[in-house]
Parts: C-alpha cells; structure tokens; sequence
C-alpha cells in the first residue's frame, strides 16, 4: 500500500500537517533516504530538513506495510518532544 497523505494526516493535527507541507513546497526537505526491507517489510526513511527558522532536523522514521502503521519515527527538533504525534518536519 505505502505512504500516502491520507495516512500521515493520521499522525498529526491540521496545522502541523500544513505547515509541514508548506516545508516540503519550499524545498526545505535538503536531503532523503527511502530503503526498503523486504524480509521485514519495513521501509526506512530520513530526511533533513531546514526549519522555519533556519534550523537543520534529522528526521526518521520506519512505516511497517504489513500494519500500514508509522512504527517509529523521530526529529531532531525541540516540537518534537513537546507534541503528541508527528511534527511538521515528518510531514
């Protein structure tokens, strides 16, 4: 199945979501990785990305196709540990 919008919609608020994605339009996502583990069926991304401010995040994360569930997923940004789901860099 993979990734789509609808499915990380699922893992924020709206406004997160949005201002993610006005990131990624402004070509603020500097560098990514997406590798797929076929015996685990698991596929690893990371990205960097330039914040708002001009900060740089790490940002992981491991979507498991078998659940179609985000299994982990992390960032280097402050938000990150304050807010319940996913923070715009992920997105």
């Amino acid at each position: 199945m993979g990734m789509t919008l609808d499915f990380i919609k699922r893992y924020c608020n709206r406004r997160i979501y949005e201002n993610g994605y006005e990131l990624y339009k402004k070509n603020k996502v500097l560098s990514y990785y997406d590798r797929f583990n076929k015996d685990l069926g698991l596929e690893y991304m990371g990205a960097v990305v330039e914040g708002s401010k001009g900060a740089y995040y790490d940002v992981t994360g491991i979507y498991r196709e078998s659940d179609d569930i985000l299994y982990d997923y992390t960032c280097t940004c402050d938000a990150y540990e304050s807010y319940q789901g996913i923070c715009k860099h992920c997105v």
